[in-house]
């Protein structure tokens, strides 16, 4: 069974579906709802998944299957009548025992969000420190190339001079009277 240790409460619609769900599977007075008696009570789809099993599937914190995978029950309701048969009913949940389910359904959610801003703000930072890196490398660079482009500048006025000296004629002051 897959452990809650992802972001599937930040889901769009998730928190909500999942509420519905608790709702649907606590006080209706049949244990397990298969996916067609979930629509019906519902009158829709969940928003953040494919079908209302596939939901319950992703959140094994709260739904537990039938043997076949066929049907879905409150794991609170299954726990509180383990020796029932799956075809025998089992009671409601009461309001409180409800309440609690969906408080715990918001307090994941509220876990997940902070650690995704967390985990974002340590992104952000992550990135600042590989952008100033890069600027500094850039930087480096830069001045790399301005070196060997003022060298070459160098080298090529010494040239120059050279045939320029080679050019002109030379003053003999050997030769010159007084």
């Amino acid at each position: 069974m897959k452990m809650q240790s992802d972001n599937s409460y930040l889901t769009a619609n998730r928190l909500a579906d999942i509420i519905r769900l608790i709702i649907v599977l606590a006080v209706d007075k049949t244990n397990f709802r298969t996916e067609k008696g979930l629509h019906d009570a519902l009158q829709d789809d969940p928003k953040s998944s494919d079908s209302w099993l596939a939901l319950a599937k992703e959140h094994p914190e709260f739904f537990r299957f039938n043997k076949e995978d066929t049907s879905v029950i409150l794991l609170m309701r299954f726990i509180m009548k383990r020796d029932v048969q799956e075809v025998e009913l089992r009671p409601p949940l009461t309001v409180d025992q409800t309440q609690k389910l969906i408080d715990q359904a918001i307090a994941l959610h509220d876990k997940q969000l902070a650690r995704y801003q967390r985990d974002s703000s340590k992104t952000a930072i992550t990135a600042a420190y590989v952008a100033a890196g890069a600027t500094i490398i850039a930087g480096l660079i830069s001045y790399l190339i301005a070196i060997s482009t003022n060298n070459d500048i160098k080298a090529d006025l010494t040239i120059i001079k050279y045939q320029i000296e080679q050019l002109t004629p030379h003053k003999d002051n050997s030769t010159i009277k007084k």
